[in-house]
């Protein structure tokens, strides 16, 4: 913590906190500006698995120094916004409802919170765009306005200076996938059906916790791992076939829409393969070569190589109630065909493995 100054305020000075849920450390007292408290998950859990924690101390509001004397003169100075009483937005609406915790310190006012951050913005940040300027007075609100009560201020500079913050629950037990498509600005749709098919070369993931908190994601350090796994192994052979004017080559037993290398004597030939497993080179119209016959590739191994996240964060943004923050990873196939699969796994950082195979169709 620092005051307006940016220094850092008086060792001692208590921080107050308070949960929706779980267990958080009362209070601690500052060192160099700077105090810890644990908040540990135990009952009671809201029922979204987000916990809103409030953090407050005494202190005071923020204003600009109309007569530059480095001190607040009450009709001459201007608040940058006033704050009055503040409560623990627990629903995240922005505004106080009946059964939200109120802190207890409160200012017995019913004024107005007067808002001049546009004024403060034009001090300090003229050159700034209209959409910066709006980008910028959200993000004051957000970090020293909210939440607080309307209609509860008064003209004093001492305040209940506040800060509120989410922290999510997650079932380290279980683990959720979904299948879909994740474009280059990150954005995911679910695939329907839920399936991976033998034309994709890429797939991607969104990993959820499981249970009941499943719009969130797993436990931070939870480790995101998959492979391929080849059912379509196959054996090919080839034989030269005469024609009138020529010969063909011909592969059985292959894998199916694939294409393999026959080598003739020291000629090489490429077959391609259809849905049956079976091919036919072009005919050619020379006598056919001499020399042994083999197929020189036989298999077309299904891979899948991870190439997006593959451990969940340890600082994710909470979004908003409603969201969906699950992480999101990739993988890149090569050579699948149908009937091979791919398996995903999720490992917790407790210890639990959770997987799921996909049979590409």
């Amino acid at each position: 913590m620092v005051d307006r100054n940016g220094n850092k305020v008086p060792d001692g000075t208590v921080i107050n906190f308070t949960a929706e849920g779980g267990k958080v450390t009362s209070s601690c007292a500052t060192v160099d500006g700077n105090c810890d408290v644990t908040f540990t998950t135990q009952n009671p859990r809201p029922g979204d698995g987000r916990v809103s924690i409030l953090a407050v101390a005494e202190g005071e509001k923020d204003y600009i120094d109309m007569n530059e004397n480095n001190a607040w003169d009450e009709g001459v100075d201007i608040l940058v916004h006033n704050i009055g009483d503040t409560f623990r937005d627990d629903n995240e609406s922005g505004d106080f409802q009946i059964g939200e915790f109120t802190y207890p310190l409160t200012t017995g006012a019913s004024n107005a919170c007067e808002n001049n951050i546009d004024k403060y913005i034009n001090l300090k940040f003229p050159s700034l765009s209209d959409l910066k300027k709006r980008q910028y007075e959200s993000r004051y609100i957000n970090e020293f306005v909210s939440p607080n009560k309307v209609n509860s201020c008064n003209t004093d500079l001492d305040t209940v200076v506040r800060y509120q913050a989410v922290t999510l629950l997650s079932n380290g037990n279980d683990t959720r996938f979904t299948v879909g498509s994740l474009d280059q600005g990150g954005n995911f749709t679910v695939r329907t059906p839920q399936a991976i098919f033998s034309s994709d070369t890429s797939i991607s993931f969104r990993v959820n916790s499981g249970g009941f908190y499943d719009l969130n994601p797993m436990p931070s350090g939870t480790t995101i791992t998959g492979s391929a796994i080849d059912q379509t192994s196959a054996n090919p052979t080839a034989t030269i076939e005469r024609v009138a004017n020529g010969f063909f080559i011909e592969v059985l037993d292959a894998n199916p829409r694939s294409r393999v290398t026959v080598k003739v004597g020291n000629e090489e030939f490429l077959v391609p393969i259809g849905s049956n497993g079976t091919g036919t080179s072009q005919v050619f119209t020379t006598n056919p070569p001499i020399g042994d016959i083999s197929v020189e590739s036989k298999n077309n191994t299904c891979e899948a190589t991870l190439s997006g996240v593959t451990k969940v964060p340890a600082n994710l943004a909470t979004g908003m109630p409603g969201d969906n923050l699950g992480t999101f990873t990739t993988f890149k196939l090569k050579n699948c065909q149908a009937t091979d699969e791919v398996k995903i796994t999720a490992t917790s950082p407790n210890g639990n493995v959770t997987s799921y195979t996909y049979t590409i169709g």
